[in-house]
């Protein structure tokens, strides 16, 4: 479960916001999670949950933002969201294609400090 390693990487990060901040309390982490990011919301959830348990941030929330596979359509000329399943087809007209645009991301887009 690599999302166990994630989710000390996120705290990790946090506690040295924090420390930047004279030790003040993180009320929460954001976080951007693409579809396509090899992680699973619900585990990442889980597994935060059991990673801040006994720290410092055991009240810290984990916010996700879930970012949806997007793809440059050539029919369309325009980036366009994929239809419902795995393929990459364009959500409007329906061409494939492997131009991925979005959809890979996982990456903190911000903390809430409380100060």
């Amino acid at each position: 479960m690599h999302e166990l390693s994630i989710a000390m990487s996120i705290l990790e990060m946090a506690e040295e916001e924090s420390a930047k901040h004279g030790h003040a309390q993180v009320e929460a982490v954001h976080v951007r999670l693409g579809a396509f990011s090899g992680v699973t919301k619900e585990a990442l959830v889980g597994a935060f949950e059991v990673a801040r348990e006994g720290t410092e941030l055991k009240g810290c929330r984990l916010e996700i933002e879930e970012v949806p596979v997007v793809i440059f359509c050539r029919r369309c000329q325009a980036e366009r969201e994929v239809m419902e399943g795995r393929e990459m087809r364009c959500g409007v007209c329906g061409e494939l294609s492997r131009d991925l645009r979005k959809g890979r991301e996982m990456e903190i887009t911000a903390m809430e400090i409380e100060t």
